[in-house]
C-alpha cells in the first residue's frame, strides 16, 4: 500500500526567483496552525488546504501538493 505526503511550497514573483521554494512536508493533510506556522496567512489558509495556487496578482504564494514517496 503506498502512502502519501503532503508538500508544502511557496512561489514569489520576482526576477531571481528559482521556481518554487520547499517549506514543508506533512504526513497528513496540515492544520491551519500548521499552515500559519510556515507563514501561510490567515486568509489563505482556506486556499492552501484546497491545492493553493497564485490568485490575481500577488507576489507570494503556496501550493499544497499531494504525493507519493518512491
Amino acid at each position: 500500500m503506498s502512502r502519501t505526503v503532503w508538500v508544502l511550497t511557496h512561489g514569489i514573483n520576482a526576477y531571481d526567483q528559482d521556481g518554487m521554494y520547499f517549506d514543508a512536508v506533512f504526513n497528513a493533510v496540515p492544520t491551519e496552525a500548521q499552515l500559519a506556522a510556515h507563514g501561510v496567512p490567515k486568509n489563505r489558509i482556506s486556499h492552501v488546504r484546497a491545492g493553493g495556487g497564485r490568485l490575481d496578482h500577488e507576489d507570494l504564494w503556496w501550493e499544497l501538493e499531494e504525493r507519493t514517496p518512491q
